[in-house]
This record gives structure tokens, C-alpha cells and sequence, in this order.
């Protein structure tokens, strides 16, 4: 048997000087704590980490006769299976 779960992670987003531009700042310490809680869970009830995967996420904008875009972490997927 297979467990999924996704976290999201925390982040903020910010506007700069020009308000059509924006920026995401990641909160990574939360995510890795989340992470960690999610893992040791999961060990008490008799699964094993099959994988973790990064799932992106991207903006952009028009600025003036060119564009701006960023990308950045939207989250974690992680994948368990039922230990035997």
C-alpha cells in the first residue's frame, strides 16, 4: 500500500517598486520542520520513504516592452509505502 502526501510550503509574496512586479520569499526552516514531522509520523506508523518530490510553481509579468518571471517551490510531494 502507497501513501501520498503533499505540503505546501509557506511562503510570502511581496510587490516592488513597480506594482505590476512581485517576488516570493520561501520559508524554508517551516518547510523543512514540516517535512521532518511528516517523515517521523509516517515511520510510527509502519511506512517507508519511497521519495520526495519538489513541485514548482512560476509568475511573470510584462514590463514595458519585455517581462520579468521567477519560478519557486510550491510544495513537496512525498511517497510512502506500507513497510511488510
Amino acid at each position: 500500500m502507497f501513501k501520498t502526501v503533499y505540503i505546501k510550503t509557506k511562503k510570502e509574496s511581496r510587490r516592488t517598486t513597480s506594482d505590476r512586479l512581485r517576488s516570493v520569499k520561501i520559508h524554508g526552516e517551516d518547510t523543512a520542520q514540516q517535512v521532518n514531522d511528516c517523515l517521523e509520523e509516517h515511520e510510527k506508523k509502519g511506512f517507508k520513504l519511497v521519495s520526495i518530490t519538489p513541485l514548482s510553481s512560476a509568475s511573470s509579468s510584462n514590463v514595458g516592452t519585455g517581462g520579468w518571471g521567477f519560478s519557486y517551490t510550491d510544495g513537496v510531494m512525498i511517497v510512502f509505502k506500507k513497510k511488510k
